[in-house]
């Protein structure tokens, strides 16, 4: 499962995201859906900025963001509390272009 969500067109910008199974993980599968639904999202939808976050221990998942030609913008601390922990999030974009 792969989106763009929180779509704006005033700022011409969107948050992608994404989920795939277990069974079918580290098979490249992620990376290449990401890079297609930024290159629909830049030509088709013509967004200037695309934007999504991960969990700063996911480093699986920052990997495919930073393949996808998304880039490191720092670190919201603290921002998810999951099992009664909190979590920092990392954010990375991509500009149009």
């Amino acid at each position: 499962m792969i989106e763009l969500s929180h779509l704006s067109a005033v700022d011409r910008v969107a948050e992608l995201g994404y989920w795939i199974g277990p069974p079918f993980r580290g098979h490249g599968y992620a990376t290449e859906a990401a890079r297609a639904m930024c290159e629909v999202g830049f030509r088709t939808l013509r967004l200037h900025r695309i934007e999504a976050g991960a969990l700063a221990r996911n480093h699986a998942s920052i990997h495919v963001l930073e393949k996808a030609g998304l880039r490191h913008e720092g670190v919201l601390r603290e921002r998810v509390r999951i099992g009664g922990r909190w979590l920092d999030r990392v954010w990375l974009a991509r500009l149009a272009g």
